[in-house]
């Protein structure tokens, strides 16, 4: 199998061009350039990546699930036939899109940036089990929470409820604990070059890995 060797301008390029020619015609005349520029490396990136994890947590069952470019129109206000933006999924469960009980690493390109991490994003049930296990050990999840902020790399993004579920915490907890959804990312402009090299690969690795315990932490929520 061929190995991920980096991005090139060119499928910088060809995400610009969807945006500005998103119709089927050009789509049609353009599905071999996406599928090298764009959907290739995409495989070879997530399908390193995978394997990766698996080497180092020999408990890591997870999947790739990488994003099509048709979109679907029927559930959406966005009528225009096809994604900008490419991604793939590394998780237990296959289904579903962003909202799934289960913690999922991401990787996704877009024409402006490039960006990686980790999102918990659960359905209505999973944010319940999510609180219910910070209130039954909250010094297990302060931990988690300073060692996170301890890093540089990622941040934290989500939605937040309106109202506090709790108003006895601590701001830093708080900020976690009323989240409806929380995603610890990092964005890259594609001024950093590494996107455009095959290191791109060992780097995304090494910064999954960093953020692991996140991970083994939504796992045991239940």
């Amino acid at each position: 199998m061929d190995e991920f060797n980096g991005f090139s301008k060119e499928s910088v390029d060809l995400l610009w061009q969807i945006r500005f020619n998103n119709t089927k015609q050009w789509y049609c005349e353009n599905k071999n350039n996406y599928d090298e520029l764009i959907n290739t490396p995409i495989k070879l990136l997530s399908s390193y990546i995978l394997k990766s994890m698996k080497e180092v947590y020999k408990d890591f069952n997870a999947n790739v699930k990488i994003s099509r470019i048709n979109r679907d129109i029927r559930f959406t206000k966005n009528k225009l036939p096809y994604k900008e933006n490419k991604w793939f999924f590394i998780r237990e469960s296959s289904k579903g899109g962003i909202k799934c009980n289960k913690p999922t690493y991401f990787f996704e390109i877009s024409p402006e940036w490039y960006r990686y991490g980790l999102s918990y994003c659960p359905e209505t049930d999973g944010l319940l089990k999510y609180r219910n296990k910070a209130d039954n050990d909250l010094s297990s999840f302060k931990k988690i929470i300073k060692k996170f902020n301890s890093q540089k790399i990622f941040i934290i993004e989500g939605e937040k409820y309106k109202k506090l579920k709790r108003k006895d915490l601590d701001s830093f907890v708080s900020d976690w604990y009323n989240r409806k959804e929380l995603i610890f990312v990092n964005y890259e402009n594609y001024n950093n070059k590494t996107f455009f090299e095959p290191d791109l690969k060992n780097i995304v690795v090494e910064d999954f890995k960093s953020i692991h315990f996140l991970y083994n932490y939504f796992c045991t929520i239940n």
